[in-house]
């Protein structure tokens, strides 16, 4: 508990500081050396005036943002082992997580995607997608969160589910 405490008051300061620290997830995870083909392809997600599009390769990553039709810009990365803090996005970490979660990490961000396969039922058709959780180094994880949902279609709504995090960040 006292160990918990210390960290977690480490953290605070060094965020309180402008110290950038890379996510670090627990020693179960998994690094990957290729995307998995289940979430390769193009994926689609809205979250209120924003579309995101991630496209997903073999070795490689990449991220498109608009803001109500106007492009926000593009991060293309590629695969890495080992990440390292750059001022410019080149590298992403992806780490195999229990319960078929992914944690994937830019080389310059202090934060973890959380990402898993699924499916979705829309007017009662069944649709393959991914769900997508934005979380920083000092979230705390509770039993279920609300994330969004994306598709490889890009639909006109927002869709959320919420979902047990186990597994999330293991």
């Amino acid at each position: 508990m006292r160990n918990t405490m210390l960290k977690m008051a480490v953290g605070a300061v060094s965020l309180s500081l402008g110290l950038v620290a890379l996510p670090q997830i627990a020693q179960a995870s998994k690094t990957v050396t290729t995307v998995p083909t289940a979430l390769r392809g193009t994926w689609y997600q809205r979250e209120s005036g924003w579309t995101y599009k991630y496209v997903f390769n073999k070795k490689s990553v990449k991220m498109t943002s608009t803001f109500k039709g106007k492009s926000m810009g593009t991060i293309k990365t590629k695969l890495t082992k080992n990440l390292k803090y750059t001022t410019q996005p080149k590298t992403v970490l992806l780490q195999k997580q229990g319960h078929g979660w992914y944690g994937m990490s830019l080389n310059n961000a202090n934060g973890i995607t959380e990402m898993k396969r699924a499916t979705y039922k829309i007017k009662g058709k069944k649709y393959q997608s991914l769900y997508l959780q934005s979380m920083s180094g000092a979230s705390m994880t509770p039993k279920k969160m609300k994330v969004g949902v994306a598709f490889h279609k890009n639909f006109n709504h927002v869709y959320t589910r919420s979902v047990s995090t186990k597994g999330m960040l293991k």
